[in-house]
């Protein structure tokens, strides 16, 4: 198996070595590459000016209005069937929309010291 691989591999090199390649042709065909890769630089470099431009613009935009973030005030006294509930550090409460108790507390929600209320 070895030696086929390398029989065939010796055979591709002769292949190309019985070729005679025009060192005109190469060179214009090299030529040519070039060219296309240097079209194609510039088109990048200026897709990147493009982008840095914008980056730039939308960090100015970003600066000039800071977000406005409003909490709504807490209620003093919430109605008696609302459970309380801790969540990320903040207060929240379940509201129950008919008589029954409230489901138990989901991942990451704690429940307050004493539990939840009846209704």
């Amino acid at each position: 198996m070895t030696v086929a691989l390398a029989g065939a591999m010796g055979a591709t090199a002769a292949d190309s070595q019985s070729r005679p390649v025009d060192p005109q042709q190469e060179i214009a065909a090299l030529k040519r590459r070039l060219v296309e890769q240097q079209d194609q630089n510039r088109m990048l470099e200026a897709r990147i000016q493009q982008l840095q431009n914008q980056i730039k613009e939308l960090q100015s935009r970003l600066r000039a209005s800071p977000m406005n973030l409003q909490v709504a005030p807490t209620p003093q006294r919430v109605p008696d069937n609302w459970v309380p509930f801790q969540f990320d550090g903040q207060t929240v409460y379940l509201v129950p929309l008919n008589r029954t108790l409230p489901p138990p507390p989901r991942h990451g929600v704690t429940a307050p010291p004493g539990g939840s209320r009846a209704p």
